[in-house]
């Protein structure tokens, strides 16, 4: 299962990426590129707010996240905001969407598992690239 959806995650970003780079965005392709990267990231302090590690491992690598100050995940997040706006409103619209599902995935997987793991948290990474993509590609 994760390997099929390694290679369809991959599909999707090419093909997004090529749609991105053939349609008259106002973002410059070079920018989307960089941002793509850094919006994947961004998300990620969004899973640390009062986390509950259930991963198999007490010693495993997303326990190191368990005790991030809430202020932290705040100034994480307006500094991402404050860098994309730099770039492009479209671009910080786009991460506006990014958040708002990175919030539900959150509250989804903590409600279904009772927390999240380091693999949870991976994924996300993952998931708010392609949202991210999604959400640009159809505001162009």
């Amino acid at each position: 299962n994760g390997t099929l959806a390694l290679i369809l995650y991959f599909l999707l970003a090419v093909h997004l990426g090529d749609h991105l780079a053939q349609s008259r965005m106002e973002v410059h392709l070079l920018s989307f590129v960089w941002a793509w990267f850094f919006v994947g990231r961004s998300l990620l302090p969004i899973t640390f707010y009062r986390l509950t590690y259930v991963g198999l491992n007490p010693h495993g690598l997303g326990s190191l996240f368990t005790q991030v100050a809430s202020w932290r995940i705040c100034l994480s997040q307006v500094l991402a905001s404050v860098i994309l706006v730099t770039q492009s409103l479209t671009l910080l619209a786009a991460y506006g969407g990014a958040v708002l599902f990175a919030l539900g995935y959150r509250r989804f997987v903590t409600a279904r598992i009772g927390g999240m793991t380091g693999d949870t948290m991976g994924a996300l990474v993952l998931l708010g690239q392609v949202i991210f993509a999604l959400i640009l590609g159809g505001m162009v």
